[in-house]
Protein backbone atom coordinates (compact mmCIF):
# COMPACT_ATOMS: atom_id res chain seq x y z
CA UNK A 1 0.00 0.00 0.00
CA UNK A 2 1.22 3.48 -0.84
CA UNK A 3 1.12 6.28 1.71
CA UNK A 4 -1.47 8.19 -0.33
CA UNK A 5 -3.70 5.12 -0.38
CA UNK A 6 -3.38 4.70 3.40
CA UNK A 7 -4.18 8.37 3.90
CA UNK A 8 -7.31 8.07 1.76
CA UNK A 9 -8.48 4.98 3.65
CA UNK A 10 -8.04 6.77 6.98
CA UNK A 11 -9.82 9.86 5.61
CA UNK A 12 -12.81 7.73 4.58
CA UNK A 13 -12.81 5.63 7.74
CA UNK A 14 -12.44 8.26 10.48
CA UNK A 15 -12.49 11.65 8.77
CA UNK A 16 -15.90 12.54 10.15
CA UNK A 17 -14.90 11.68 13.69
CA UNK A 18 -11.63 13.59 13.28
CA UNK A 19 -13.59 16.68 12.22
CA UNK A 20 -15.72 16.42 15.36
CA UNK A 21 -12.71 15.93 17.66
CA UNK A 22 -10.64 18.68 16.08
CA UNK A 23 -6.97 19.35 15.69
CA UNK A 24 -6.13 20.12 19.31
CA UNK A 25 -7.63 16.85 20.49
CA UNK A 26 -5.75 14.91 17.82
CA UNK A 27 -2.53 16.68 18.76
CA UNK A 28 -3.08 15.64 22.38
CA UNK A 29 -3.56 12.05 21.23
CA UNK A 30 -0.36 12.27 19.19
CA UNK A 31 1.61 13.53 22.20
CA UNK A 32 0.18 10.71 24.31
CA UNK A 33 1.20 8.17 21.66
CA UNK A 34 4.73 9.60 21.53
CA UNK A 35 4.92 9.13 25.30
CA UNK A 36 3.79 5.54 24.90
CA UNK A 37 6.49 5.01 22.25
CA UNK A 38 9.07 6.41 24.65
CA UNK A 39 8.00 3.92 27.32
CA UNK A 40 7.97 1.07 24.81
CA UNK A 41 11.50 1.92 23.67
CA UNK A 42 12.72 1.86 27.26
CA UNK A 43 10.81 -1.15 28.53
CA UNK A 44 9.03 -2.94 25.74
CA UNK A 45 9.97 -5.28 23.04
CA UNK A 46 9.82 -4.99 19.30
CA UNK A 47 6.07 -5.63 19.15
CA UNK A 48 5.26 -2.85 21.62
CA UNK A 49 7.45 -0.38 19.75
CA UNK A 50 5.85 -1.37 16.44
CA UNK A 51 2.35 -0.87 17.87
CA UNK A 52 3.19 2.62 19.11
CA UNK A 53 4.86 3.63 15.83
CA UNK A 54 1.68 2.55 14.02
CA UNK A 55 -0.45 4.58 16.44
CA UNK A 56 1.70 7.65 15.77
CA UNK A 57 1.48 7.22 12.00
CA UNK A 58 -2.29 6.79 12.22
CA UNK A 59 -2.74 9.88 14.38
CA UNK A 60 -0.38 12.02 12.30
CA UNK A 61 -2.27 10.93 9.19
CA UNK A 62 -5.55 11.97 10.80
CA UNK A 63 -4.08 15.40 11.56
CA UNK A 64 -2.81 15.74 7.98
CA UNK A 65 -6.24 14.83 6.66
CA UNK A 66 -7.92 17.30 8.98
CA UNK A 67 -5.90 20.20 7.59
CA UNK A 68 -5.87 18.98 3.98
CA UNK A 69 -2.21 17.99 3.68
CA UNK A 70 -1.30 15.24 1.22
CA UNK A 71 1.63 13.59 2.98
CA UNK A 72 3.20 11.38 0.30
CA UNK A 73 4.45 14.10 -2.08
CA UNK A 74 5.81 16.11 0.84
CA UNK A 75 7.67 13.11 2.25
CA UNK A 76 9.18 12.49 -1.16
CA UNK A 77 10.26 16.12 -1.55
CA UNK A 78 11.65 16.45 1.98
CA UNK A 79 13.18 13.03 2.66
CA UNK A 80 13.37 10.83 -0.44
CA UNK A 81 14.59 13.07 -3.23
CA UNK A 82 17.29 15.19 -1.51
CA UNK A 83 20.66 13.77 -0.50
CA UNK A 84 21.16 12.80 3.13
CA UNK A 85 23.40 15.80 3.71
CA UNK A 86 20.49 18.13 2.86
CA UNK A 87 18.10 16.23 5.11
CA UNK A 88 20.42 16.35 8.11
CA UNK A 89 22.05 19.75 7.65
CA UNK A 90 20.27 21.27 10.67
CA UNK A 91 20.91 18.32 12.99
CA UNK A 92 23.95 19.29 15.01
CA UNK A 93 24.03 16.41 17.48
CA UNK A 94 24.17 13.37 15.19
CA UNK A 95 27.31 11.27 15.42
CA UNK A 96 27.41 10.11 11.79
CA UNK A 97 27.89 13.53 10.23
Amino acid sequence: MQIAEFQQIIREKVGGQDQKMGGQFLLNVLVEEVGELSRALRKGGENEVAEEVCDIIFTATSIANLVGVEVEPLLRRKFVDPPLSDISREWTDVTWK
